[in-house]
């Protein structure tokens, strides 16, 4: 039914997606989203560099605290920070055993980090020196809120890739996508 008005629904054409694209229409514009995908890149990239921050100076901090104490006294929870092709990171604490005759450290056993944004420390720091405790706790306040902000920022990628997905009809991933924009991240980063 038309009331006489100029944006009248007989007017309307529906969205271009890969059921409805028909030779020699044109496709909705990505115009823009590159930009978006650039600044995203960025921030995960300085997210990703704040991270290492931390992770530098818990390492740094662990090793004065471990000077002159005796084997049993220094503690084994090591902290990693893992990039992933998608743009996003994961900053992991895990059990550290000794190798070899050199004793070279090595990540005995990963330590799951369950639901929220926060390690359950409680149990694990129970077999530890009270020393590392504080250090430990601080640390984990500060990479909980750096894991909230990765999950919104992957959620903003998410929601972007999905959209660039329905309006191009093609099936995109967040690795292929940001990849092209990500500065060269390396494997994996540990300081120890």
């Amino acid at each position: 039914m038309t009331y006489g008005h100029p944006n009248k629904i007989s007017n309307w054409e529906p969205r271009m997606t890969k059921h409805t694209a028909k030779p020699g229409r044109k496709r909705l514009s990505t115009q823009g989203i590159e930009t978006v995908y650039s600044w995203l890149a960025a921030q995960f990239d300085a997210l990703q560099a704040e991270g290492q921050l931390v992770v530098d100076d818990y390492w740094s901090r662990l090793k004065a605290g471990r000077a002159g104490k005796k084997p049993y006294e220094r503690g084994t929870l090591g902290l990693r920070l893992r990039s992933r092709d998608s743009g996003a990171f994961s900053i992991e604490w895990y059990e550290m055993g000794a190798l070899g005759r050199d004793r070279k450290p090595v990540a005995k056993r990963h330590i799951a980090k369950g639901q929220s944004h926060r390690y359950p420390l409680r149990q694990v720091l129970q077999g530890q020196p009270h020393w590392l405790t504080p250090l430990v706790e601080e640390t984990e306040d500060v990479l909980a809120e750096l894991r909230k902000r990765q999950a919104l920022l992957m959620k903003v990628r998410d929601a972007l890739v999905a959209y660039e997905s329905e309006i191009t009809g093609t099936s995109l991933t967040a690795t292929a996508v940001l990849g092209g924009y990500r500065s060269s991240p390396s494997e994996t980063t540990q300081s120890g």
